[in-house]
């Protein structure tokens, strides 16, 4: 709570227009805890949270991460599903083409999502690496899906690279070529 607050401020301070609720330690659920309080856990902590979001004009996605990484809430569907059931204007969904690709889940599910979805992590799921032409990713499929649903959000690339300077350029030219 005050700790958030601030947090918060800070943020809105900066200039953050979105903040990611990810991290897979911290939502784990432990061993022998009863999975549906978590999930209600879980809601709670968003709309406590949806306060300090509403206040700071910050829009807070949730992230599945894959199930090597947390044991709740894996898919864009479940976070949709959530952000739904909830109903706070400041909490939304991300969806990172790396935890769907090694989720299996299919690109349908960013259309689930709809307007809920606020945010875009990218990356290519072999070795979670920055986009770079002809390497086996369906950037044209994800962006011709986001295109089809009217998203208007942000894409970020959210991987590993071995030379910042050139997978960065390299990315931008692959992914920015497809938003037209």
């Amino acid at each position: 709570p005050r700790m958030s607050v601030c947090a918060f401020a800070r943020a809105r301070r900066l200039g953050v227009k979105v903040v990611v609720f990810g991290s897979g330690n911290s939502r784990r659920v432990p061993d022998n805890f009863d999975t549906a309080v978590a999930w209600r856990q879980i809601g709670n902590y968003l709309r406590m949270v949806e306060r300090h979001a509403m206040e700071n004009d910050i829009t807070v996605v949730i992230e599945p991460l894959r199930a090597g990484e947390c044991n709740i809430m894996n898919f864009v569907s479940e976070a949709t599903l959530m952000a739904s059931l909830i109903q706070m204007p400041h909490i939304a969904v991300l969806a990172d083409t790396y935890h769907m690709a090694l989720g299996s889940e299919p690109l349908s599910a960013l259309t689930m999502a709809g307007s809920q979805l606020k945010h875009m992590h990218i990356a290519n799921a072999i070795g979670r690496k920055f986009p770079e032409a002809g390497d086996g990713e369906r950037y044209q499929e994800i962006f011709d899906t986001l295109k089809e649903m009217g998203y208007e959000g942000r894409v970020s690339v959210e991987a590993g690279c071995d030379d910042f300077s050139r997978d960065a350029r390299e990315a931008f030219k692959v992914l920015n070529a497809l938003r037209a």
